[in-house]
């Protein structure tokens, strides 16, 4: 494990090889946990175009942290459009898409950081509610989420016909 105290800051386009590589990193441990959903697709999982969408627009943003010899997080934080429904309370979320820290630099405080910093940006837009999904393999970001204040908000079951 490397000592590193990265610079957290918006991604610009210029790291989207670097992001395509940390995001790598967690869709492996995806498509491990879960090939029933998960694949390993023929080119990017995300296009320079849709990051670039979520680096210039209020829809979204993707938060990195920089270390010595480059990228060793991300985490992309998605404004979600309120719910109009009669049942329903309209809220304003933000959605933590997707958050991973290289392998090596974990336990460091950076998901830490990452997880602040979008945090801070929901702030800044009079957001309610800040939400994660985590897929239920993965104990480790559970806790990890927990321990930062998010609690279960909702169990989602399936069940498979195929």
């Amino acid at each position: 494990m490397r000592a590193v105290i990265p610079v957290i800051r918006a991604a610009v386009q210029g790291d989207h090889a670097q992001l395509c590589d940390l995001f790598d990193e967690l869709d492996e441990l995806h498509r491990d946990a879960r090939p029933d959903i998960f694949r390993n697709p023929a080119g990017d999982a995300r296009s320079r175009d849709d990051m670039a969408c979520l680096m210039a627009g209020e829809g979204g943003t993707i938060v990195v942290a920089e270390g010595g010899s480059g990228l060793v997080g991300v985490a992309v934080a998605l404004l979600r459009d309120p719910v109009s429904h009669p049942l329903l309370v309209t809220r304003k979320i933000v959605e933590i898409d997707n958050i991973v820290v290289r392998r090596g630099y974990q336990r460091q405080g950076i998901g830490r950081r990452l997880v602040a910093a979008c945090v801070e940006w929901a702030r800044q837009r009079r957001v309610d509610d800040v939400e994660i999904a985590v897929h239920d393999f993965n104990v480790g970001a559970i806790a990890f989420y927990a321990a930062l204040g998010f609690e279960m908000s909702v169990h989602r079951l399936r069940r498979r016909l195929a």
